[in-house]
């Protein structure tokens, strides 16, 4: 499969709605404004989503707006205790309060309410993630003070269509965003030092039904910074798939992967590339599993943690992973 690198800066859509190009980058060439979205607005999907953490434990953050509905909050998972805190609030008309940019690293986001805040700032090559929560859902309050910082010098762009007119997917995966503060829980803090993230940063226009498959992690082997992105089953993929793989600071492209998922999740997987370009074996050790079921809207999640073992094929060298953390994914949305 010949895969279509778009590197000329210009407009992600026409002024009739319609993608321009479709493709994957390396860097932010492509511009993307909301205005020129010519769907109906609640159709319009916006996220910035993060996870930073290692097998001790980690925290998911969201900020998202879908126009009807969006969602903001964070939950922290214990994968050693086996535990899952959720401080996620659901807003309705969340275009009253929030307010997504549209340039990605860029900008700020930022949610108040009584008992829950959360923003981004964005500075240059840093994110600085600030949240609090005070008698959220009778839970222990908390303080999110993170820091996380840009290593690499390439990451995953992709602008891909849908069958139906002008639904298109606009994303960047931001790989080995590298950490520093904490989390704090009541008594209890967590340190967030020397932790990899990665941003995942959502704009477009969707269908109503979409089963996706996602996997990232970053890493180090043999002191040298290694991770990926994975995924498919949604959207039309002829120029370009999302899959990546990370090392020294460089991405390096490959072609379709499948996810050989276990019956009860929490087995070993397989994932595996159809240009051999990778092998893993994944461990898992967490899923968080969630089920949400509101009538015309629902999800259902099964986002499992664990470390992935095996190969990646880079420019015809094999680099061996023995230990990577990481996360798989399979998630079905009605939204």
């Amino acid at each position: 499969m010949k895969q279509h690198e778009i590197k000329s800066l210009h407009n992600v859509l026409d002024d009739k709605g319609r993608v321009i190009e479709t493709g994957f980058s390396r860097k932010e060439v492509l511009h993307y404004d909301k205005k020129q979205v010519k769907a109906s607005r609640f159709r319009l999907k916006e996220w910035d989503y993060y996870f930073v953490g290692n097998e001790a434990y980690g925290l998911a953050i969201t900020i998202a707006d879908n126009n009807y509905m969006g969602l903001v909050g964070f939950v922290f998972l214990d994968f050693k205790n086996q535990k899952k805190y959720d401080y996620t609030k659901m807003l309705v008309t969340s275009r009253r309060h929030l307010n997504m940019p549209n340039e990605v690293f860029k900008g700020l986001i930022k949610y108040e309410s009584k008992n829950l805040s959360l923003s981004y700032e964005y500075q240059d090559q840093l994110v600085l993630i600030k949240g609090q929560t005070k008698g959220f859902k009778n839970q222990e309050d908390c303080v999110i003070d993170l820091v996380l910082e840009k290593q690499n010098q390439d990451h995953l762009g992709i602008v891909i269509p849908f069958k139906k007119k002008k639904a298109f997917y606009y994303n960047h995966k931001i790989n080995h965003l590298k950490s520093k503060g904490r989390f704090i829980k009541g008594n209890q803090t967590y340190a967030f030092d020397d932790f990899y993230g990665v941003l995942d940063f959502g704009r477009g226009v969707w269908t109503y039904d979409n089963t996706w498959y996602w996997a990232s992690a970053s890493g180090l082997e043999d002191d040298k910074r290694i991770g990926f992105n994975l995924g498919y089953g949604f959207g039309i993929t002829k120029s370009a798939t999302e899959n990546m793989i990370f090392y020294d600071g460089l991405g390096y492209k490959i072609n379709d992967v499948t996810f050989k998922i276990s019956d009860d999740y929490i087995s070993p997987w397989q994932v595996v590339s159809s240009d051999d370009s990778l092998y893993f074996d994944f461990y898992p050790i967490y899923d968080n599993h969630t089920k949400t079921d509101f009538v015309v809207l629902g999800q259902h999640a099964h986002q499992v943690f664990g470390i992935f073992k095996g190969y990646v094929r880079i420019e015809g060298k094999i680099i061996r992973i023995n230990h990577l953390f990481g996360f798989a994914e399979k998630v079905r949305n009605k939204w």
